[in-house]
């Protein structure tokens, strides 16, 4: 079996109206039920993606920026709770700016496995100063205030 990414077989499976492990039951991608471990088998039931997509408190993403581009300006507020990002640049580079409420601004330069999180609380957007295409993977999650 050829390897794909997690975010390929997640909307496979879907598609199908499966799950992740359904899809893959069977094949050199499921890890041995008995035995040594082998390496790192990603795509089993317990498997980032599959708890990630079922129900608990993250929502993962992926920002796709042009050369030379921004996203727009948000905040993200849920009451009764502090909302939290985590970044990782996974192709590129981009700049992380944030508008904290004291009125300050914050620019975090990120470059290729650049990673932060931060309170989304505070107004901020990702821009790409560069030329070249970039990828942002970014993982949204909450915790009780």
């Amino acid at each position: 079996m050829i390897p794909l990414k997690d975010t390929v077989l997640y909307q496979i499976a879907s598609a199908l109206g499966m799950e992740i492990h359904e899809l893959i039951q069977g094949t050199t991608s499921e890890p041995p039920v008995e035995g040594p471990s082998q390496g790192v088998f990603p795509y089993n039931k317990s498997a980032i993606l599959y708890n990630l997509y079922h129900g608990l408190p993250f929502k993962p993403q992926m920002i796709k920026m042009r050369g030379r581009g921004k996203t727009i300006e948000e905040r993200e507020e849920i009451k009764g709770f502090q909302c939290f990002k985590f970044v990782v640049v996974t192709r590129g580079e981009a700049d992380l700016v944030i508008k904290h409420r004291d009125g300050n601004t914050e620019c975090i330069k990120l470059k290729l496995d650049g990673r932060h999180c931060f309170n989304s609380g505070d107004l901020h957007y990702f821009e790409n100063k560069s030329k070249q295409f970039s990828k942002i993977l970014l993982i949204r999650f909450t915790k009780p205030a």
